[in-house]
């Protein structure tokens, strides 16, 4: 991504339009702090980066790894130097943050000449954005995809057209905000494109508004995703290269560019496919009620190591979690039969997906334990 700002930065959009590549590059735009900016209505995307250099300490929903921090910095850095985006601006920015409500959310809008961009900002650091992305596997709808619904109607409202996409969990809020929104508005829309997003409830699937706007909905996905064949998604799947292994592919400035666009690849990695397979059947096998309790139950264990951010957890993982799992474990052994159970389902979703994993001896054991 970075390599293709410094090589055709400065191609204006009247020699080349707008490609899958400039609307990642927005999608990692809309991590940035712009809440920082009081009044970014009007801003061009040169002028973005030195209007983010305000001064004052990050909250908790800006703190970031610290490879993503440099990534991210390396591209508001190329992003002032490329002419291509000196006539794209800030058309509006949302942002809301509930932690007991468990609401992550953020939206930005861009116009370019004349058209509406709409991006959508993935899961950030919290616990809460992360409780909100599992909430996904049991709620038809969460509190973002209503907000998402609403931004798009608005910002779409006195386009001509509209193109509408996000990375991660703002891929999903992407597609569910096209499916979702007045018939009006589904008519200006371009294309819906998430970037290794989780997909929509089967419900959206099957509903008229996703009818209308399913040939223009569009998902990216690198080799070894993960994130990406989660759910139902869009016919239209597009596999591409990403210079770095596994999981971490995830990050769209992994991603590789050939020319003005990304690189292809063949296929995904046999890994990455048998593991989304497996993730798949084990939420297929889960009864709804069961999702929710496992979640919950997760999310309850790690809120009471004192944790607030992923970076929190991380560092104190052993330290906190395991002792607060021991104690949970004799206090509300209902929960942690749930839990156990999960891993149970988990473990024999893998092993008839990839059919080496164990022995027909301890599969039969796992069947006959679930059928408890």
């Amino acid at each position: 991504m970075l390599e293709y700002l410094n090589r055709y930065g400065n191609v204006p959009f009247s020699q080349a339009p707008m490609n899958d590549v400039d609307l990642a590059i927005f999608a990692e735009l809309v991590y940035c702090p712009l809440e920082r900016i009081a009044r970014p209505q009007g801003l061009s995307l040169n002028a973005l980066p030195a209007a983010l250099e305000q001064p004052g300490e990050p909250d908790v929903t800006q703190v970031r790894f610290q490879y993503q921090m440099r990534d991210q910095q390396r591209l508001r850095q190329a992003l002032a130097q490329a002419r291509r985006y000196e006539n794209v601006r800030v058309k509006a920015f949302r942002r809301t943050f509930d932690d007991p409500g468990q609401i992550q959310f953020a939206a930005l809008a861009l116009e370019v000449e004349g058209a509406a961009v709409v991006i959508y900002r993935g899961t950030d650091n919290t616990l809460a954005g992360w409780k909100e992305d599992f909430n996904l596997a049991y709620m038809e709808r969460i509190p973002a995809q209503e907000m998402a619904v609403s931004f798009l109607e608005e910002m779409l409202a006195d386009a001509k057209e509209g193109r509408v996409c996000g990375h991660s969990k703002g891929g999903n809020l992407a597609l569910y905000a096209a499916a979702r929104c007045r018939e009006d508005i589904q008519a200006k829309i371009q294309c819906a494109l998430s970037l290794d997003g989780p997909g929509l409830h089967e419900n959206v699937i099957a509903s008229p508004g996703y009818g209308r706007v399913a040939d223009r909905m569009r998902l990216i996905i690198p080799r070894a995703s993960l994130v990406g064949l989660l759910f139902e998604q869009p016919e239209k799947v597009r596999i591409v290269e990403s210079a770095v292994l596994g999981l971490h592919q995830h990050d769209p400035m992994t991603w590789k560019t050939v020319g003005m666009d990304f690189q292809n690849a063949a296929d995904q990695t046999r890994t990455g496919k048998l593991l989304g397979q497996a993730v798949r059947r084990l939420i297929d096998r889960m009864p709804v009620e069961m999702r929710e309790d496992f979640v919950e139950a997760i999310y309850e264990i790690v809120r009471s190591t004192g944790a607030e951010t992923v970076n929190d957890l991380v560092r104190g993982w052993l330290k906190n979690t395991v002792p607060v799992m021991r104690q949970r474990y004799h206090s509300d052994p209902e929960k942690y039969e749930v839990i156990q159970k999960t891993a149970l389902l988990f473990w024999l979703s893998a092993a008839e997906t990839f059919g080496d994993v164990l022995p027909d001896r301890l599969l039969q054991q796992l069947r006959d334990r679930l059928s408890k």
